[in-house]
């Protein structure tokens, strides 16, 4: 992704939205499972602001990584950093840290975050809801 914000999330049987990932610049957003596993994508990418991106067909991603090593292990790498180590400290922190905590890391790895994307997303993003959101605005301010 060149510039903006994506929201990756999906609709249960009951239609409660549920936010999977905030994509903003230089992310490689993709649902790279269902690619793998050839199912269809159960998430949907939404813009949150204007976005520009580079859309490259899964096939043909698998194709250049196949026939150049340099593009392989960049793409291993970014693959480990992104979505191996980045998703299991999310994990931990959803099961360990405060809704406080967690809101207020957000804030120090992307400032200005909650100046761009949409309180909803973000409280979804940090399994709170938007009124338990509120709160810890409003908690920090004081």
């Amino acid at each position: 992704m060149c510039q903006g914000a994506l929201n990756s999330y999906f609709i249960d049987e009951k239609g409660a939205v549920w936010n999977k990932w905030i994509y903003l610049e230089r992310d490689f957003a993709s649902t790279r499972f269902s690619a793998i596993i050839k199912t269809p994508n159960e998430f949907t990418l939404q813009a949150i602001e204007n976005t520009t991106v580079v859309c490259v067909p899964y096939h043909q991603t698998r194709a250049a990584i196949n026939q150049n090593d340099e593009l392989k292990n960049l793409y291993i790498a970014y693959l480990e950093k992104k979505w191996i180590v980045i998703n299991e400290e999310r994990e931990i922190s959803l099961l360990t840290e405060s809704a406080t905590t967690r809101y207020l890391k957000l804030l120090q790895t992307h400032p200005g975050i909650d100046n761009r994307i949409p309180l909803q997303y973000i409280a979804s993003h940090l399994s709170i809801t938007p009124t338990q959101l509120s709160r810890i605005r409003k908690e920090l301010t004081r």
